[in-house]
């Protein structure tokens, strides 16, 4: 079953709350962000952003939670047969996720270090079910080593293309 579509509205609505809170993030703190500073930039009334959100801090879940969700769509794009002996095209498609998502990631991971932490839980998670497949050794601990060394390696990668 599918979910109902969300109306073209409410898209914009919640689109234009997430762009403001990322823009104002760019200039201050999250603490210091108010409910009535956030709807004003973006020329909303405090009504509509409490109707989809409690607080300043929900609304920067969702926009974390939907970077999350590209994300590891993007990831599982990619069989482990499609990967095997070729990652190139998985790797070069997460750069160019990152790249394109460059701002708003780089704001994220700055802010919150869990955010980082569920980045590189998805490309572990992503490592160890591929190499299960592959493999054929369902001991998922056997690849823990091995998942922690990419981790760390896409980690950097990631980090060093950002910065530069």
């Amino acid at each position: 079953m599918n979910p109902k579509p969300v109306d073209r509205r409410v898209r914009r609505t919640k689109n234009g709350l997430k762009k403001g809170l990322i823009q104002l993030l760019r200039k201050k703190s999250i603490d210091t962000i108010t409910v009535k500073e956030l709807t004003d930039s973006v020329d909303l009334g405090r009504g509509t952003f409490y109707f989809y959100y409690h607080d300043i801090y929900h609304l920067l879940e969702e926009i974390e939670e939907e970077i999350l969700q590209d994300f590891r769509h993007k990831m599982n794009e990619f069989s482990a047969k499609e990967l095997k002996n070729k990652p190139g095209p998985l790797i070069l498609e997460s750069l160019l996720y990152v790249s394109n998502n460059k701002g708003i990631i780089m704001l994220l991971m700055e802010m919150n270090r869990g955010f980082s932490e569920k980045f590189n839980h998805i490309i572990g998670e992503k490592c160890i079910n591929d190499w299960v497949i592959l493999y054929e050794r369902n001991n998922k601990e056997y690849y823990e080593y091995f998942k922690t060394y990419v981790i760390n390696g896409c980690a950097s990668i990631f980090k060093h293309w950002l910065t530069t």
